[in-house]
């Protein structure tokens, strides 16, 4: 089969694309002819040699999947021919973080395309219960587009911030995939959003989507436009994964009794917590990775029934996936960035 593998870390110029071996299907995994596969911070973070996620090289990228299943073991109600989309945590499936549902807290988890091989391919094998039918009117590239993006902001607002009816949430970083996910579920739950943005143009984007307020002010004045538009009140939740470039405006975005929550550290791994902005506004703060399989159901019903819609802004050939992955970095885009899989 034809991948895009790295064999040393480094820069995008790395990424090869290549023959190597048909993977082989084990007792209950799956063969998945890969259609499309999405692109996620993460893959930059893999191929840059991060010490959180060692591999064995060389090393396919791609935690975010979607195809056709060739063939499987304990396939359920799925067959092969099925088109499927993939839940992007392998685990272990029998400690007790495993049989209580919480399959992203497992000790020995991996994710797709982060510690093992993943979706920059022609072909993946993956566990056949991680697999959920492809919605027929999506097309492959906004099917690509769901899992990440879409569990860990389930996660983050439904589960972990608990976001509710007529709450205000702010969304950071409104372009990014994630966020774009954020912003739709938020609307989902009843909650008005305030999305913060870099450029007008994204604005208009994410006016399209529906966001009540965009805001595309200097980082260092968001709190201050947040603050006027809440009438001096702040928002009950911040949806934050930018890290240190905005880390002390969300602090002050919030309102009294509020809850920030994080997935991600793209402007860096450190902040500074400044200890009485904490306890005495008696706010929470929040971690979020990925998210259980049973939220992947949870949030891919939503998709079924037509209540979500991936935003796909561009496509590339599997052949550039070092162009597409600059693209990534540049952070030019509004939704996801994808890689379409030739047969």
């Amino acid at each position: 089969m034809k991948a895009v593998r790295f064999h040393e870390h480094g820069g995008t110029d790395k990424l090869v694309y290549e023959e190597c071996a048909d993977p082989k299907p084990g007792a209950g995994q799956a063969l998945i002819q890969v259609k499309a596969a999405a692109l996620n911070r993460l893959d930059l973070w893999v191929r840059q040699g991060s010490p959180a996620y060692p591999v064995a090289l060389p090393h396919i990228l791609g935690a975010d999947i979607a195809g056709v299943v060739l063939e499987g073991d304990e396939l359920g109600k799925l067959k092969a021919g099925d088109e499927v989309m993939v839940y992007p945590i392998v685990s272990c499936g029998q400690c007790k973080a495993c049989t209580d549902g919480f399959e992203n807290h497992c000790p020995s988890f991996k994710v797709l395309g982060g510690h093992i091989p993943g979706g920059y391919a022609q072909k993946v094998v993956v566990p056949s219960r991680n697999l959920v039918k492809k919605p027929a009117g999506l097309s492959w590239a906004q099917a690509a587009a769901f899992p990440v993006t879409y569990l860990t902001a389930w996660n983050m607002l439904a589960e972990r911030a608990k976001l509710q009816k007529g709450e205000t949430v702010l969304v950071l970083g409104a372009s990014a995939g994630v966020s774009v996910a954020g912003i739709q579920i938020a609307q989902q739950l009843g909650a008005r959003v305030i999305a913060h943005t870099n450029t007008p143009e994204k604005a208009a984007i994410l006016k399209g989507l529906g966001v009540d307020t965009v805001l595309t002010c200097h980082p260092s004045e968001l709190s201050m436009n947040v603050l006027a538009a809440t009438g001096n009140e702040g928002v009950e939740v911040v949806f934050e994964h930018v890290g240190p470039a905005t880390w002390q405006q969300s602090m002050q975005s919030v309102a009294r009794h509020g809850r920030i929550v994080t997935c991600g550290a793209t402007t860096g791994a450190e902040v500074s917590l400044i200890l009485r902005q904490l306890f005495m506004r008696e706010l929470t703060l929040l971690g979020a990775y990925l998210g259980s399989l049973a939220e992947f159901h949870r949030v891919h019903q939503l998709l079924s029934a037509g209540k979500l819609a991936p935003l796909v802004h561009k496509t590339w050939p599997l052949a550039e996936a070092a162009a597409a992955q600059e693209a990534l970095l540049a952070r030019d885009h509004v939704g996801k960035l994808v890689l379409e899989i030739p047969e």
